[in-house]
């Protein structure tokens, strides 16, 4: 997402692995702090934190002020705790710099947690459809389902204070908004509830909304198999910054605005690595290096033109599928 390379080209395959120094890629961050613009992020959980990750690089502001911890030893924050600092930011930053600003929110993310304001929202009538299709949920998975739809409908509307500030500041008009998952989530579909262990729809077909108004017309449905790998390039194209590191990523703007002649269809590719049960502390590098050498991709594949093709496991079995 940041860097436009994929993982096993960066070096951080797997939570709690940094990024290779050798060459270290450059973030998007880095780029446009260097072309002027302010930048910031808040972010709300630990596999981002930047004694891990170096995603501060090229941010003037990283902040992982965590106020929760689950799992033991893992630390995040909840949306109504990342919104509030990051409007302050918005509100103070330089009026006549242009800024980059990184909100992640970890709701809706397991473990799912009920909230109970937003748990009796009227149904989807999309998502019912596909869970009638489904075989019948136990009392506890309708009960992750339920909780799971309650964070999203959470992260929601934190989301909605930070565009309803960009109103209030009048910049709405001329700033580009990016809202984009990193995964997904198995909700019982496959048999399977989580992500990261597989590759799945579910997990891998992920929201991305591009908004810019007066340039990008409202309502446009791109159907073109996309990736986070275009997310950086689309936002520098649209910012009309010139691309001179090596990426793997292509603009959508093509994708997004009528053109005469639309771009070839390109294939969508897509991989994980499975996390091993117990790591060592990272200050064991040899260890930490031992381990992250002998780890490969679990799963990998592609989607193309409505089908999607799997070399799934260690055998690297061949699975087809039609979308």
């Amino acid at each position: 997402l940041m860097t436009s390379v994929y993982p096993q080209q960066h070096g951080a395959t797997i939570n709690g692995m940094s990024v290779s120094a050798r060459p270290r890629p450059i973030s998007l961050a880095q780029i446009l702090h260097r072309m002027g613009y302010r930048t910031a992020a808040f972010i709300s959980a630990w596999p981002l934190k930047k004694s891990i990750t170096g995603l501060a690089r090229g941010f003037h502001i990283y902040n992982q002020k965590f106020t929760y911890h689950f799992e033991l030893v893992n630390a995040a924050r909840r949306a109504e705790d990342v919104t509030p600092p990051a409007l302050r930011w918005l509100k103070k930053r330089p009026m006549k710099r242009p800024f980059f600003l990184w909100v992640h929110y970890f709701d809706p993310h397991s473990p799912y947690e009920l909230h109970e304001e937003y748990a009796n929202l009227p149904a989807n009538p999309a998502v019912a459809k596909i869970h009638l299709s489904q075989p019948p949920l136990s009392s506890e998975e309708a009960g992750k389902i339920r909780a799971y739809d309650s964070e999203v409908a959470l992260a929601d509307r934190y989301l909605g204070d930070l565009l309803h500030e960009l109103d209030a500041l009048k910049v709405r008009d001329h700033t580009l908004v990016v809202v984009v998952a990193d995964h997904g989530e198995d909700l019982g579909e496959n048999g399977y509830f989580g992500h990261g262990d597989r590759i799945d729809q579910p997990i891998i077909h992920i929201p991305l909304i591009v908004s810019y108004p007066g340039m990008i017309p409202a309502g446009k449905v791109v159907e073109e198999d996309v990736s986070l790998l275009d997310v950086m390039p689309t936002i520098l194209d649209y910012v009309g910054l010139p691309i001179r590191i090596p990426i793997e990523g292509h603009s959508m703007k093509p994708l997004i605005e009528p053109a005469p002649s639309a771009p070839s269809r390109r294939p969508a590719f897509f991989l994980t690595y499975r996390e091993p049960p117990l790591l060592p502390p990272k200050w064991l590098s040899w260890v930490w290096s031992w381990a992250n050498s002998k780890m490969v991709p679990t799963d990998l594949g592609l989607v193309d033109n409505g089908v999607k093709f799997v070399l799934e496991g260690e055998k690297r079995r061949p699975i087809a599928y039609r979308l």
